[in-house]
């Protein structure tokens, strides 16, 4: 068997390319995953939800690439944790 769904996130993180706070991963020639550490220096605001100071959270993106070949994202999923590590709200 493949293995569970864990299993594979935890794949594509070892095996993503660390661009500063990202670990990027490549899908296919066209798809990438983005796993973001927007934390400490890289918090930032998210105004749409609510979030109107910076806010610590974790971002998972995943981008196609367009026929121009610049990436576009099509899916962006946060995680917003408390100073324990808790996870208090997620929203894509």
């Amino acid at each position: 068997g493949s293995g569970s769904k864990v299993d594979d996130i935890k794949q594509l993180i070892k095996d993503g390319k660390v661009v500063d706070n990202n670990i990027i991963s490549s899908l296919d020639d066209n798809t990438q995953v983005i796993f973001r550490n927007d934390t400490g220096n890289n918090a930032h605001q998210i105004k749409p939800k609510g979030y109107f100071d910076k806010v610590d959270h974790y971002n998972v993106e995943i981008q196609t690439k367009t026929k121009a070949g610049k990436w576009k994202s099509k899916w962006s999923f946060h995680i917003i944790f408390d100073e324990k590590g808790n996870i208090i709200d997620t929203f894509d």
